[in-house]
């Protein structure tokens, strides 16, 4: 049975639903946020500048908030489902592909485009949360951002641990997060 919004949803559903927002939200902006832990890292390993990869973590910022309309345009022509599983191919492009990046200029490609791109379909994840569980816009907050910034204390502490004790090369970690 179809759930319309404004219609009373079950407990088990709205479980689903908080659940899949805090994954998506915890995964994406999570580690996002964790790139301040590689950043001497990709300076050296791709002969970089610290303004150039400063350029790329802003970069992925201006490519996610650009997205605008789009996810909500994909939503109208496919789904939810569609757009956040796309969130998720993206993602594992990113961090996958720039695992293999030998300069700044394919990071900023792989890494900025890419994961913005990610960031910008995560947008969708909010509005199906309003839109399932009784327009509940208070709720959707509370998840996504507690979602996001628990992600961040993770995958920055984990990266930061596996970095600092010398256990994973960058290149290795990103392979291991994607």
């Amino acid at each position: 049975m179809e759930e319309s919004s404004g219609s009373k949803v079950s407990f088990s559903k709205k479980a689903s639903i908080i659940s899949l927002a805090f994954i998506v939200e915890f995964t994406c902006w999570g580690l996002f946020y964790s790139y301040s832990m590689f950043f001497t890292s990709l300076v050296e390993d791709l002969n970089s500048s610290y303004a150039f990869m400063g350029f790329i973590g802003t970069f992925v910022l201006a490519v996610a908030y650009f997205m605008g309309t789009i996810p909500a345009m994909l939503v109208e022509a496919t789904s939810y489902g569609v757009v956040i599983a796309l969130a998720g191919v993206f993602l594992f492009l990113s961090f996958f592909i720039t695992s293999y990046d030998m300069n700044d200029w394919e990071a900023l490609f792989s890494y900025a485009l890419l994961l913005g791109i990610a960031n910008g379909f995560t947008v969708v994840v909010f509005n199906y949360f309003v839109d399932h569980i009784e327009n509940d816009f208070n709720m959707a907050i509370s998840v996504t951002t507690t979602a996001a910034g628990f992600g961040m204390m993770f995958f920055s502490c984990v990266a930061a641990y596996l970095l600092i004790n010398d256990i994973m090369h960058w290149r290795e970690i990103f392979r291991v997060f994607s």
